[in-house]
């Protein structure tokens, strides 16, 4: 399995299966938070133009994990549902949410960094965990999308695990 470290001082981390050509999905995992000023991002970004981002309904989760995402990209049905779990096709804009660490290795959370390893290598997906610091600058959506390790992958459904409140 593979984790590459990038951005400012290794700051995000994404997980993926070495070699794996044509997966098209990419799972962004953090938690999430609106930005004080309401910032958006012009949707689509150039580079963006055929690419669905998929979220919960705001306001009705704030617990969708990894796993249900790639249960419902699986099946089309189960948990994610229940919270409004949709395609945002027709978006001018996004907010640009500020992002931090969700997930580490031996996390006390449900998730950690052993599951992405995994589901990255046997569930068709890549995994981005963004790890923001006391001492560092903030990691917000519109950096993630921009960048050029991101922008490379040709990403055609990017999957929002993180509150969107």
């Amino acid at each position: 399995m593979a984790c590459d470290r990038f951005g400012m001082t290794g700051r995000m981390r994404l997980f993926y299966k070495p070699g794996a050509i044509g997966n098209r999905d990419l799972i962004i995992s953090a938690h999430g938070g609106k930005p004080e000023s309401g910032q958006k991002i012009d949707w689509p970004l150039p580079g963006y133009a055929d690419t669905l981002l998929w979220c919960s309904q705001p306001g009705l989760s704030t617990t969708i994990q990894v796993s249900d995402i790639l249960d419902y990209r699986e099946t089309k049905k189960g948990r994610c549902l229940l919270y409004g779990f949709r395609p945002l096709p027709l978006l001018k804009s996004v907010t640009n949410y500020e992002l931090e660490k969700f997930a580490e290795t031996a996390s006390d959370e449900d998730e950690d960094y052993r599951d992405y390893d995994n589901w990255a290598e046997h569930r068709g997906c890549d995994i981005l965990s963004p790890r923001n610091r006391w001492f560092s600058k903030e990691i917000d959506l519109a950096y993630v999308l921009n960048h050029s390790k991101i922008k490379a992958k040709d990403y055609k459904n990017i999957y929002f695990s993180f509150c969107l409140s």
